[in-house]
């Protein structure tokens, strides 16, 4: 099905359509985007993913609770996350994976423009050329104890008291700009 958002022509896909897309970015980094009340926030991930899982397809997610972003989704189970085309929106990227949204507007400050998503309370980031949305349905806080020595090592500093909050959520909508199906600017 075809829509018009922010003046862009967008095509809801299937979520096997769109999982190399999100798996080819997710290196590089992806926009989650969060909202609480009327304050929108966003992050940059690099950690999760798409998957069958209870019979639906589910996108997996990985937040630290320190992130900002932790906060936002503890009051609304809404997210959207927003794929960049490959090679695109480095800055921002760059910009959001580093500056925290409690003390600064990384919308303004990565010049990205958040707009309301189709469907859930979250906004999705314009300039990108895909778009999930989700709902957390569940959450699970790993415990460091049960992860390998060489994980923890890495990625969980001693005195480190951090650790990710895995968020399982139904996909409930998936689209991409109408003339970007291969995941490109053109």
């Amino acid at each position: 099905m075809l829509f018009r958002s922010s003046g862009y022509l967008m095509e809801e896909k299937h979520w096997l359509e769109i999982v190399e897309v999100v798996s080819r970015q997710m290196k590089e980094g992806i926009f989650l985007n969060t909202r609480l009340h009327d304050q929108n926030n966003t992050m940059i991930i690099g950690w999760g993913g798409l998957q069958f899982l209870w019979g639906r397809p589910i996108v997996m997610i990985y937040v630290r609770d320190q992130r900002y972003t932790h906060s936002f989704l503890t009051e609304n189970p809404d997210f959207t996350l927003s794929v960049p085309a490959p090679g695109t929106l480095k800055k921002a990227i760059g910009i959001c994976g580093t500056v925290s949204g409690r003390n600064q507007d990384k919308f303004q400050l990565a010049n990205i423009t958040p707009i309301q998503a189709k469907h859930v309370n979250a906004s999705i980031i314009q300039e990108c050329s895909t778009h999930l949305e989700c709902r957390v349905i569940y959450r699970q806080i790993l415990d460091a104890k049960d992860i390998p020595q060489d994980i923890t090592t890495r990625y969980y500093a001693p005195g480190n008291d951090s650790i990710h909050t895995v968020y399982y959520a139904d996909l409930i909508a998936a689209y991409q700009r109408k003339d970007d199906s291969h995941g490109n600017n053109h």
